[in-house]
């Protein structure tokens, strides 16, 4: 449930940040996305869950020095920085008549927020998943990307809304999925650590 809200809180603040809707409208919005969020966390702690995995949690990333947290967060701040704007690149041909209207904000606005506020909470978010998948980088990263991508894409922008025509909408679903996916494999690959080193023992080969 915390992971949906980490990724949905980024889509509040550029909402307010840049006027796109009245604040009565934004906080229906991300009410609807919160009480979806727990409904999905009830059904899987309820009935997906499937018995406990012979690993209790510890601290996350036991061991991680402050500087190792730190300029990882600011890489992948600066990675999903590109990644951003590379994705808007590529879709700005088949939304540019819907934006041609639309006043903007500046684009220094536009990055630093990217930079500072969804890049790392984005990471953050990449981190748990690989915590309490506490698999092998490959499985952690590949994790990482679909959390991203499942709930910061698909589920964001699958129902429709009143932000943005159908058209607008698919197209900027299929460039959230798949942008998305890409910076969370990236986290999950660059935030991986071998649990040997987090405090928590060799991993079990069936976990590997």
């Amino acid at each position: 449930f915390l992971l949906g809200a980490l990724i949905t809180l980024p889509n509040v603040i550029e909402a307010a940040v840049f006027h796109i809707a009245p604040p009565g409208a934004i906080a229906w919005l991300f009410s609807i996305a919160v009480v979806t969020q727990a409904l999905v966390a009830w059904t899987v702690e309820n009935f997906l869950e499937g018995g406990e995995s012979g690993l209790a949690p510890g601290p996350l990333l036991m061991g991680a020095s402050p500087v190792w947290w730190i300029g990882r967060l600011l890489l992948l701040g600066v990675a999903y920085l590109v990644i951003y704007f590379m994705a808007g690149a590529t879709i700005y041909p088949f939304v540019r008549e819907f934006y041609a209207t639309k006043q903007l904000p500046p684009t220094s606005t536009v990055a630093l927020l990217q930079l500072m506020v969804r890049g790392p909470m984005f990471a953050i978010v990449g981190a748990c998943v690989v915590f309490l998948l506490r698999r092998s980088r490959r499985a952690s990263a590949l994790g990482a990307g679909m959390v991203l991508a499942g709930i910061g894409g698909v589920m964001s922008l699958l129902a429709p809304n009143s932000l943005f025509p159908d058209a607008v909408r698919f197209v900027h679903l299929a460039e959230v999925t798949i942008s998305n996916f890409a910076f969370g494999v990236l986290v999950g690959w660059m935030l991986w650590r071998p649990l040997e080193q987090t405090g928590g023992g060799l991993m079990p080969p069936e976990r590997a």
